[in-house]
């Protein structure tokens, strides 16, 4: 297993166990917000939710958070917080296979709405760095949280561990491209259809 499936594997496996973990679940998911804008291992609160049974490879050596950690602990803060007012069983907010660029096109409802939502997309992927990029990906989750539009958290825990290097962002940052523009074209046909039909 690699760095990104490690991530992948790990924030799937803390999801389920916080869904599964019914009594203690509303105390977890708000220890988790209060780590949002904070670094992994800052709060002892959440030492155990975000770094336990790491691999010791993945732990920091020099007293600075690694991108596994950094990743791990921004999906799963941001998790909390989007699934805030949320329902466990029956509005979970970790939806499969729906990237930032997919879930940010299912904001965009009229057309001047586009280039407005498309600037979470533009601030995400210039982002200097993960600091940065947390900053601003609390902002876009803010807004689907509003809206109720779930994202890939594990999926977006290896988008982040992969925007640490040049190849990666550049991947990712094309891919994040190419769902919101492939979300768009599929709503906009979809609303065609549906004034074909009345």
């Amino acid at each position: 297993m690699n760095s990104a499936q490690f991530v992948k594997y790990y924030v799937n496996n803390r999801i389920q166990s916080i869904i599964e973990n019914d009594h203690k679940s509303k105390a977890i998911l708000a220890e988790l917000r209060r780590g949002i804008g904070k670094k992994p291992g800052e709060n002892p609160k959440l030492w155990e939710i975000t770094l336990a049974n790491i691999p010791e490879e993945y732990y920091s050596k020099y007293g600075e958070p690694t991108y596994v950690e950094w990743a791990i602990y921004i999906s799963l803060t941001l998790f909390a917080f989007h699934q805030q007012g949320n329902s466990l069983e029956t509005k979970l907010m970790h939806h499969r296979d729906v990237n930032i660029g997919a879930a940010l096109a299912q904001l965009v409802k009229e057309d001047e709405d586009e280039s407005r939502i498309k600037r979470y997309l533009d601030r995400l992927v210039t982002a200097s760095d993960v600091i940065e990029m947390a900053r601003h990906l609390r902002s876009a989750v803010s807004l689907l949280k509003g809206e109720k539009i779930g994202l890939d958290y594990a999926g977006l825990a290896v988008d982040i561990f992969r925007f640490n290097f040049i190849e990666g962002k550049q991947s990712v940052s094309l891919l994040w491209a190419q769902s919101f523009y492939s979300q768009l074209y599929k709503s906009q046909n979809q609303k065609k259809s549906n004034k074909g039909e009345k």
